[in-house]
């Protein structure tokens, strides 16, 4: 629970940071490649006593799975900014929350891997913190009033897909391949392929769009990439104390995420919540009681 608890707060603290990218008007791209790198770093760095032998991440048998992770990582981030702006802002964030029923789906019916049996309310707390998800992610100063190409219809869809299998990815690769103390080398292999892919989107946006390297964008990454290594990190040795019940984790994982992150940009950044917004955190919490009430009722 502590592993679960501190992922969840260092991924509110990543998504601040990112808030925080709009005020200071930093170059997207690039911070987050940087920080992809600061995640390698931060994992040879702090956790070199779980990564002694280096040459485990070009010998050890899942690294190949661990990298097209890392690209699918760099690819959906790719999706998300082109979602957003080709078709709106909220329709590319609805997506990406929204897809997180492709764990919960693959977790209940594929791995069943699932700690209790899921009952008829636990599925409803599913659904709720889907629908929770939708309006707490709705911002009423997006105007979807671009025209929709067939080429712009496909990119939620994809952002869906590929963001989902990101997640099932990771859940998968954790519960099949890697092993109790290797989570800093799963962490650096996928983070330093996503590196690479984005460090080929960055000289490509260099040389052919003219957009020149700025140095607030060294910070930024910097600032990303901490809390990122550790609540991906964190994340993996929370799905392995949960026996990688997807179905759980990540549900609560979102919802949380969420919640938090609304109800701190509305202090530290004074945004304004629809009344949607309002209920999609009311909806929320009643999504994480109806998914583990049976653990709720237990510590009593």
């Amino acid at each position: 629970m502590l592993s679960f608890s501190v992922s969840i707060l260092l991924s509110v603290v990543w998504f601040l940071v990112m808030r925080a990218f709009r005020t200071f008007k930093v170059n997207t791209l690039q911070a987050v490649v940087v920080n992809y790198w600061v995640c390698v770093a931060t994992g040879l760095l702090f956790l070199e006593h779980q990564v002694t032998d280096k040459t485990q991440l070009f010998t050890i048998s899942w690294n190949k799975y661990a990298f097209l992770l890392g690209l699918s990582f760099v690819g959906t981030f790719y999706l998300v900014a082109l979602t957003a702006k080709n078709v709106s802002v909220t329709l590319a964030t609805i997506a990406s929350k929204a897809s997180m029923v492709i764990p919960v789906v693959v977790n209940l019916w594929v791995l069943q891997t699932t700690q209790k049996l899921f009952d008829f309310w636990n599925y409803c707390g599913v659904v709720l913190a889907l629908v929770s998800v939708l309006l707490s992610s709705i911002k009423s100063e997006d105007q979807q009033n671009k025209k929709m190409s067939q080429t712009t219809f496909l990119l939620p869809l994809l952002v869906f897909f590929l963001n989902g299998l990101c997640d099932t990815g990771t859940n998968v690769l954790n519960y099949y391949f890697v092993k109790q103390g290797q989570e800093a080398l799963f962490s650096i292999l996928t983070f330093g392929s996503a590196g690479i892919g984005g460090l080929a989107m960055l000289i490509y946006s260099i040389m052919f769009q003219k957009q020149y390297f700025e140095a607030k964008s060294l910070w930024a990454g910097i600032a990303l990439g901490v809390p990122n290594f550790f609540s991906f990190y964190f994340l993996l040795k929370a799905l392995t104390a949960f026996n990688n019940d997807g179905a759980l984790v990540f549900p609560i994982f979102n919802i949380c995420i969420i919640l938090l992150s609304a109800l701190l940009a509305v202090v530290i950044f004074r945004e304004n919540l629809s009344k949607l917004n309002y209920l999609g955190i009311f909806l929320s919490v009643l999504a994480i009681f109806l998914l583990a009430y049976q653990e709720i009722f237990a510590i009593h």
